[in-house]
């Protein structure tokens, strides 16, 4: 939801300081200064309802191996082949030729048809 940052709850001491602030890849906090501004509970509770939705689930009728047509986008007209389906993201990646090489191009669902 926010890439790059992690949220904690933690009383702050010293100790919980020095812990977080020399945790690899921790660069700072967020708020003024080296002084960190936490959630309100709103926020907080925001956050965990949106955690909860749930996630959209795709349905893919491709598999890996499968010829394809673009229907739409930059490729429009290009036949490729399935490499990957990312059921999760309701994309595929097509490998289409170009220069006679086989390039992955990501593609919606929505922009391929069968061949």
């Amino acid at each position: 939801m926010f890439p790059g940052y992690i949220l904690i709850k933690a009383e702050i001491d010293d100790k919980v300081w020095h812990t977080i602030r020399n945790t690899p890849g921790v660069t700072g906090f967020v708020g003024v200064g080296n002084t960190p501004t936490p959630l309100s509970k709103k926020e907080v509770d925001a956050i965990i309802n949106y955690v909860k939705l749930d996630i959209p689930k795709f349905e893919s009728k491709f598999n890996e191996g499968d010829a394809v047509r673009i229907v739409e986008g930059a490729f429009k007209d290009f036949i490729g082949k399935v490499n990957k389906v990312m059921k999760d993201q309701g994309r595929l990646e097509v490998l289409v030729p170009v220069f006679d090489r086989e390039t992955p191009v990501e593609v919606d669902l929505s922009q391929v048809e069968p061949a």
